[in-house]
């Protein structure tokens, strides 16, 4: 509506000016230089809404998305609470549990332990056991023993148990009798089997 006056006012101006004009030729020229004034100012006119129209556009496109962006984070904000929880949770469940069965593996294998041990423990040790009998029968039991004995190295393991046995209760041995059965009468049966394993292995 605006840009309608402002050419019907263009065409006035053209027609006052045309009147006052001497020539063919200033009237023609009065009349383009006011077209082109009035076609210019009509352009300036539509690039300015153009651009206030996209500048709005723009602003309004910023403005919605502000909008949505804080919509999103304000409903995620719940779920990211909740799966924060439930992170915390399992973690602190996965912690318990792991607790829990060391807890189990450790009273499942000490009385594995304490066995073992006590095995250990209970266990003589033959190479001292056998240490008493070095001044004899030798160090790896290859002598005759005060030149009476057989030699027992190479014997077996429930040959020579055998033997310490008898001495002990003195169903074994001829001249050697006496003096073994003073050698084994306080031993054990652990002490004379691991005595036996240890001359085996000689």
């Amino acid at each position: 509506m605006k840009n309608s006056k402002k050419i019907a006012l263009g065409i006035a101006f053209a027609l006052v000016v045309f009147a006052g004009c001497t020539s063919e030729e200033e009237k023609t020229q009065a009349v383009t230089e006011q077209v082109e004034k009035t076609d210019e100012t009509q352009k300036e006119s539509t690039v300015d809404k153009i651009s206030k129209a996209t500048t709005d556009t723009v602003d309004d496109v910023t403005k919605k998305a502000q909008e949505v962006s804080k919509n999103i984070q304000e409903s995620a904000q719940p779920i990211i609470e909740q799966a924060s929880q439930k992170i915390n949770q399992t973690e602190e469940t996965i912690s318990n549990t792991t607790q829990d069965l060391k807890d189990q593996a450790t009273q499942a294998v000490s009385p594995v332990i304490k066995k073992v041990k006590e095995a250990v423990v209970a266990t003589p040790d033959g190479s001292k056991l056998y240490a008493k009998c070095i001044s004899c029968h030798g160090q790896n039991g290859e002598k005759v023993a005060l030149g009476k004995s057989k030699i027992i190295q190479g014997w077996d393991e429930n040959q020579i148990y055998t033997s310490l046995k008898g001495y002990q209760d003195g169903t074994y041995g001829g001249a050697m009798q006496g003096v073994m059965k003073a050698q084994v009468s306080n031993m054990s049966d652990t002490e004379l089997q691991a005595l036996a394993k240890y001359i085996t292995s000689l």
